[in-house]
């Protein structure tokens, strides 16, 4: 995992949130679940303190996401944020965990920020959001971070005009943007050791796929 701390994130989140603002339209985050997320909700956090834009709703659309995130918040103790932090930052936004209230999201109108997964666009909720988000040019999708080749999201990084999904083309007219908001090394300090910690969390995160909440005591 490599670390873009150069990178203006809240000069330039807070610009794509400004012009959302100003089409109305939606800012679409295609994220991974563990990490990118949280730290994309940490940098729209700061966004919006320094007042780089205006309040708009977050949305989280992603079951894994939103058991991670309790677990981000549960186990504060295992990295730099503390309880008040986690709850301001977390508190910003609405998670979505059913299927039916994430249908209810393309009845929503904007300006909003969504986030969901999958981060490389290869499957999740992200491609049912992607679909009636991308034609509209009023919108913007937001690639935070490395999209490995032969992805859906590294074609829209390419500049391709239309994506096949669900077999069947989707124009894109939406503004395609990239920001390496990277999953904060620096921010979820790590006290495993790597492959132990990653170990862990893939066996936490195949729990919350099932539907079970496990008691995760260290994060990484």
């Amino acid at each position: 995992d490599r670390l873009h701390d150069r990178v203006d994130a809240v000069g330039m989140l807070g610009g794509l949130v400004r012009d959302v603002v100003a089409s109305g339209g939606t800012l679409l985050v295609p994220a991974f679940a563990v990490g990118r997320v949280q730290s994309l909700l940490l940098w729209l956090d700061r966004v919006f303190a320094a007042r780089q834009a205006p309040r708009v709703p977050v949305v989280v659309d992603s079951p894994m996401a939103t058991s991670v995130t309790e677990l981000y918040h549960r186990y504060h103790g295992e990295h730099r944020l503390d309880e008040a932090d986690c709850r301001r930052i977390f508190g910003q936004a609405r998670f979505v965990r059913t299927v039916e209230d994430s249908k209810r999201l393309a009845f929503e109108k904007g300006p909003m920020v969504l986030i969901s997964a999958s981060g490389m666009m290869t499957g999740g909720r992200v491609l049912h959001h992607f679909k009636r988000i991308a034609p509209d040019p009023g919108n913007i999708v937001l690639l935070p971070g490395f999209m490995a080749p032969g992805t859906r999201g590294a074609a829209l990084l390419a500049g391709a005009t239309e994506i096949k999904m669900h077999g069947a083309y989707v124009p894109v007219r939406a503004r395609v943007a990239r920001c390496l908001v990277g999953p904060g090394r620096r921010l979820w300090r790590r006290r495993w050791r790597a492959h132990r910690g990653r170990r862990e969390l893939g066996r936490r995160g195949a729990a919350a796929r099932r539907g079970r909440r496990g008691d995760l005591h260290r994060l990484v």
